[in-house]
């Protein structure tokens, strides 16, 4: 519903209209990409042991799956931007520059796997890279395009502060209780205080607001729970 929303919007030139569903639609997007890109980097190793018996593997990768935590983020919102160019009827856009990351991607990896010290990690960090440029290129052109300016801090921020404090209690979960109980259930226990204290954050920071909850399922149901219990922004 977002999608065919902005680009209504854009068509009839309602400047507000279309400032609030960008912004509500990055909002929805941070909010799933910034924890999981968190809880990739700090449960890296915990999460690749729950999932493979390969210990020798896992050891490989935790340093691998770490790094592409923030790619994970630049990804998901290089991603959205995409669809929201499209529906402004700017199409061209992330193809050139998706051709453009294409050959920085692979200049990257040439130069950082080809150095010894970094090896494989060279194409873990060529991604982080190459998704931070298309980010930064896609949200460029879509401010140029669009003229939208973009809730830094409800976008951003109130988001960021959540998955900072939803990463802090995976850790500290984890490393209380790996050695106490089988690891496997201490990874999982992690998880879902990490869930529970970003639920917390997120309603207690007021970071949602009325117009990001129209575009979900229920949407009347969901906002008259928040707005009774004051936890709208």
């Amino acid at each position: 519903d977002l999608l065919p929303a902005i680009s209504a919007a854009f068509t009839i030139r309602d400047e507000r209209r279309l400032t609030s569903t960008v912004n509500s639609s990055l909002k929805m997007c941070t909010l799933l990409a910034f924890p999981c890109a968190v809880g990739m980097s700090v449960l890296a190793g915990p999460i690749l042991e729950l999932l493979y018996a390969d210990r020798e593997g896992t050891a490989i990768a935790t340093p691998l799956l770490a790094i592409l935590g923030p790619a994970f983020l630049f990804m998901s919102l290089a991603q959205l931007s995409t669809p929201i160019l499209q529906a402004v009827g700017r199409a061209d856009i992330p193809v050139r520059n998706i051709v453009i990351i294409s050959v920085v991607k692979i200049v990257l990896n040439y130069i950082l796997i080809a150095i010894p010290s970094i090896g494989i990690k060279g194409a873990a960090i060529s991604n982080v890279v190459t998704y931070l440029i298309l980010m930064i290129l896609n949200f460029a052109a879509l401010r140029k395009v669009t003229k939208v300016k973009t809730d830094i801090k409800s976008v951003y921020v109130k988001p960021l502060l959540a998955s900072l404090g939803c990463g802090a209690a995976a850790l500290l979960t984890y490393t209380l209780l790996n050695g106490m109980i089988r690891q496997s259930f201490a990874t999982i226990l992690a998880i879902l205080a990490a869930v529970l204290v970003y639920a917390v954050l997120i309603l207690f920071t007021k970071t949602l607001k009325e117009e990001d909850i129209k575009f979900l399922p229920n949407s009347k149901k969901i906002l008259k729970i928040l707005e009774k219990r004051n936890w709208i922004g």
